[in-house]
């Protein structure tokens, strides 16, 4: 990114964070906290995308957590994305649960291998435990079996993001009803 363009962004994000108050994003009243000015620049870029292709890789205790879950919160309260899906490894399901609801006022249910039997129980023949659950924390080594994965692509949500490259990848925006990842 050009430096011009990377200072252009971060103005902006640092005259948005001054605003107090919703300003722009729909989300902001949903937060527990206050992002600092450079956390919101993964945000703006997002929103800027016809469709969002985002790599953070900010460095250790920047943020990226804090940021991806800013897009999520936006894009879910804007009808962008109607469900998502964090791909993390199994230590981590347990903290991304708990950093959306604490900070984003987000209920996303943990899958795991320990979860899933309990999840799928109850559930109709068709239905996926990704069509029950819209907002999911998903384990990385959960998803790794062939069966595991095949039902998660014909579920895909259209917002996954991966702690392993923090990549959120939300199809074109508007109305999309396609199911393939």
């Amino acid at each position: 990114m050009a430096t011009q363009s990377a200072a252009q962004l971060l103005s902006e994000a640092l005259r948005l964070s001054l605003r107090r108050g919703a300003g722009p994003f729909r989300s902001a009243a949903r937060l527990s906290f206050e992002p600092r000015a450079y956390q919101l620049v993964p945000l703006i870029m997002a929103l800027r995308m016809q469709t969002v292709r985002l790599l953070i890789a900010d460095d250790v205790g920047i943020g990226k957590t804090i940021e991806a879950g800013l897009i999520l919160r936006e894009l879910v309260d804007r009808g962008e994305a109607e469900a998502f899906t964090v791909l993390c490894p199994p230590h981590l399901v347990e903290q991304w649960t708990g950093e959306l609801k604490e900070k984003f006022d987000i209920d996303a249910v943990a899958v795991t291998a320990a979860s899933a039997a309990r999840l799928e129980r109850g559930l109709p023949q068709h239905m996926t435990l990704f069509d029950a659950h819209p907002q999911t924390v998903v384990s990385l080594d959960y998803i790794k079996a062939d069966k595991r994965r095949d039902s998660f692509a014909r579920a895909c949500p259209n917002l996954v993001t991966s702690t392993r490259r923090m990549l959120a990848s939300a199809r074109t925006r508007g109305v999309n009803n396609d199911s393939s990842c």
